[in-house]
């Protein structure tokens, strides 16, 4: 009898597994196709309220989940000698591109997309497959690209080493009088803490395969997940999201440099 419940509950467990994987997955796919459209903004202000961009917003710093956003925002929060209003975390090319049409500033992340989607298959628990985290990337910045030269990219390579230099080509090109971000270690660490603090109210513990800082409990995992993404079977979408990606890092060159594009 208690083998027959052993088996009823693993079949149930199972069933409720490939359930979530499937509605998780359908969530990303529908958000993908909207995000770039004008009524998502109307979805965003329902779930995100004051973090998206209006009239008081003082710079936008968004990219790709898993882009580096979380310690972008925190580094520039940190870094300001005064409140600043930051819109951020939405996800949406739209509340970039309503920004840069505002004339507010406004930083784009972009990561490696091997890296970016691998990231954010774990932080979806793998409910999302390698295909789906790519074709988002696609869209998020191919949306993104009539606009290219209305807002500062920063490369996550320079958004984890050098950070400030993304806020002296936001001041450049706009006019702005943000402070800059000193990139020390003492200042990442700090940041980190900020990171490990907000993550633990909103949590209540750290879960080191989420977090948005550097862990090595995801190591392992993320070379398994990089066979997946590296599937022959999509291939195509790889490299679409590769020429993307390597568009943008042309754009985020003489950002590492603090220059106007």
């Amino acid at each position: 009898m208690s083998r027959c419940l052993f088996i009823l509950s693993t079949h149930t467990e199972k069933r409720k597994s490939v359930l979530k994987r499937i509605v998780v997955q359908f969530h990303w796919q529908i958000r993908g196709l909207l995000v770039t459209r004008r009524f998502y903004r109307v979805i965003s202000k329902l779930r995100h309220g004051e973090k998206c961009v209006g009239d008081s917003t003082d710079i936008i710093i968004d990219g790709f989940p898993r882009s580096g956003n979380t310690f972008a925002v925190t580094a520039f929060k940190y870094a300001q000698r005064r409140d600043v209003n930051v819109s951020s975390h939405i996800h949406a090319p739209i509340e970039i591109i309503t920004a840069v049409k505002r004339n507010i500033p406004a930083i784009v992340l972009v990561r490696d997309p091997e890296d970016a989607a691998i990231s954010f298959m774990i932080m979806l628990a793998q409910n999302v497959s390698a295909e789906a985290a790519l074709k988002y990337y696609i869209r998020f910045y191919e949306a993104l690209l009539p606009f290219e030269s209305q807002f500062v990219t920063c490369s996550f390579e320079t958004t984890t080493a050098n950070f400030g230099a993304a806020i002296e080509a936001v001041n450049d090109r706009c006019g702005s009088e943000f402070s800059v971000f000193d990139h020390t270690e003492e200042n990442v660490n700090s940041c980190f803490d900020i990171i490990d603090r907000e993550y633990r109210e909103w949590r209540g513990e750290i879960r080191e395969l989420n977090v948005s800082r550097p862990s090595d409990s995801r190591k392992d995992l993320k070379e398994q997940l990089r066979k997946a993404v590296r599937d022959p079977r999509i291939k195509d979408v790889h490299d679409r999201a590769y020429n993307v990606y390597n568009t943008f890092l042309k754009f985020s060159e003489q950002t590492s440099t603090a220059g106007v594009r």
